[in-house]
């Protein structure tokens, strides 16, 4: 999954998250925009920075916003337990582009390899709000559907629903051009392997 590093400044460092529940899917309610856009949007508010991990532009580029495992700032009453992705463009006036649309598949697939079991949600679903637009791919997203002939989850040949058993315990798992990705950390421990995650060299290390 490749994530372009921004290294925005934040006016404080937000706090580490300690649980992550849901992806939040969000658009920008504009058309034409940055993560850098978003970034002044959200600092001119009195906010730290950036509300949302990620930035998805419209021509299928993904941006970091705030580190990964911090208190976002875009889902009131679930900013601690939630990770926050928004997609340039309005998608209550217009569509999603397909390369944005794949794009963002990646990143879901990616993200739910890191934590497993996390759910999928837009906006409206956890706040009274039309966010991320009714143009907006939500249910295919959730479903891991892609645009209209072309492959599902991860935007290349990625299938969801793959089964990964290890000793008797079972784990799901996504395909994609022939390699099945999985929850590292349960499938390890399954097996009896110490995982731990270093941050700054962003590897992960089984023992």
């Amino acid at each position: 999954m490749q994530i372009a590093e921004t290294n925005l400044a934040f006016r404080k460092t937000p706090a580490r998250r300690s649980k992550t529940h849901f992806l939040v899917l969000h658009h920008a309610d504009a058309s034409r925009c940055t993560v850098y856009d978003v970034h002044q949007w959200h600092l001119n508010k009195g906010w730290a920075g950036c509300g949302y991990h990620f930035f998805v532009s419209k021509d299928g580029r993904v941006y970091r916003g705030r580190p990964i495992d911090t208190v976002g700032a875009h889902c009131p009453g679930h900013n601690a337990s939630s990770i926050g992705i928004c997609c340039e463009g309005n998608y209550e006036q217009e569509h999603m582009p397909p390369a944005q649309w794949r794009a963002l598949l990646e990143l879901v697939a990616y993200l739910k390899r890191i934590y497993p079991g996390v759910r999928v949600a837009g906006h409206r679903d956890l706040y009274p709000t039309a966010c991320p637009g009714r143009y907006f791919p939500l249910e295919e997203i959730k479903a891991g559907r892609g645009p209209a002939g072309t492959a599902g989850t991860s935007g290349a040949s990625g299938q969801d629903g793959v089964r990964i058993q290890v000793g008797g315990r079972e784990f799901e798992g996504t395909l994609v051009n022939g390699q099945v990705f999985g929850p590292v950390r349960a499938i390890c421990e399954a097996l009896g392997r110490q995982v731990s995650w270093n941050e700054a060299g962003r590897v992960v290390m089984v023992k």
